[in-house]
């Protein structure tokens, strides 16, 4: 565990391997190693390991949870719903298991089947940004975007870094006509991502991509009545 929680999994891993080699009939250490594998982005590693949680324990609502993110990565989104479904019939306040599989959804264009997830999932963190840029993003495909726009709103007034929400409500914004608000936006986006310097850098091209698209005739910004 001491591994694990420095971040170096591979050491942690092995550590795994050695508690598992001496007793693998307890659930404890394949879930952790199954944890350690995700942080690596081993994802087959880590859905077997959770695999054989689940065989030991089959009511371990978490080990659904993290295995169907583990599918999710895979896209591979069938077992991965089975698996929250699964996940929250054992414990309905499981607000990562109600996320993900709004995530899931988003992923397949389920937008309605998303918004009743992140509904819950707002719910259950009031205080938690993520769900409320997800929402935000399933109202926006659904060219619902002045409730994209407030959920937006809302998740970067409990996260003032949410580089998610600001992109995402640049995009809100420009698909609205609203221009000036979506370069602010993404002028913070950038700022958060890249720092001083990437703004710098992107902003010299995007004046030299205005320039050249002037130069051929396209007219991307107009003046109001001309």
């Amino acid at each position: 565990m001491a591994y694990a929680h420095k971040g170096d999994h591979e050491r942690a891993i092995l550590d795994y391997d050695q508690a598992l080699r001496l007793d693998s009939k307890f659930a404890n250490p394949f879930y952790n190693r199954g944890n350690a594998y995700a942080r690596k982005g081993d994802y087959d590693h880590a859905i077997q390991d959770y695999d054989h949680v689940l065989r030991l324990n089959p009511n371990d609502a978490d080990a659904f949870c993290r295995r169907g993110f583990g599918y999710l990565q895979k896209h591979e989104y069938e077992p991965e719903n089975l698996d929250y479904d699964q996940s929250v019939r054992l414990n309905p306040r499981l607000a990562n298991a109600i996320y993900n599989r709004g995530l899931a959804y988003l992923q397949k264009s389920e937008y309605d089947r998303a918004i009743s997830d992140y509904d819950q999932a707002v719910q259950l963190t009031p205080n938690g940004a993520d769900a409320l840029d997800g929402r935000g993003f399933a109202y926006a495909q659904k060219v619902d975007y002045d409730r994209a726009i407030q959920d937006y709103d809302q998740a970067i007034k409990l996260n003032t870094t949410h580089t998610n929400a600001f992109h995402n409500r640049s995009l809100a914004y420009a698909h609205k006509g609203d221009y000036l608000l979506a370069m602010v936006d993404r002028a913070h986006f950038l700022w958060l991502r890249f720092g001083i310097l990437g703004i710098t850098i992107r902003l010299c091209l995007l004046t030299i991509v205005i320039a050249f698209a002037y130069g051929f005739g396209f007219k991307p910004f107009r003046l109001a009545g001309k």
